[in-house]
């Protein structure tokens, strides 16, 4: 017998933690690739990508679909002329479809000088 959860998309991050190098406010931004691979049987869907502060922006969008074994390259771009001086500590909230962890939360920290 197969249970639906065993069928379902289930999303899987090469790392949670996004570190970068100190950097000062007026460096231009960066950007920090985290993989995305769907290892489930079903198509993974992105319904929500939220970053938590305005510095943060991602090339993966609400409506992204990654099919079954397949993996995408999310790029994330940090501005530090938006975020104040120090260390910072944010975060990505991403929903999608996988059933066992529809809420998954990629940290983004480093020092701002």
């Amino acid at each position: 017998e197969i249970l639906n959860n065993e069928l379902a998309p289930k999303a899987e991050f090469d790392r949670q933690l996004l570190k970068f190098d100190d950097i000062t406010k007026s460096d231009k931004p960066i950007k920090i690739n985290v993989q995305l691979t769907n290892n489930g049987y079903e198509p993974l869907i992105i319904r929500s990508v939220a970053p938590s502060h305005e510095a943060i922006t991602t090339s993966l969008a609400a409506g992204a679909k990654i099919e079954p074994s397949k993996s995408v390259e999310m790029s994330v771009e940090v501005d530090p002329s938006k975020l104040d001086y120090g260390r910072a500590i944010e975060r990505i909230v991403l929903i999608t479809n996988d059933p066992d962890r529809p809420m998954r939360q990629l940290r983004v920290t480093g020092v701002v000088r």
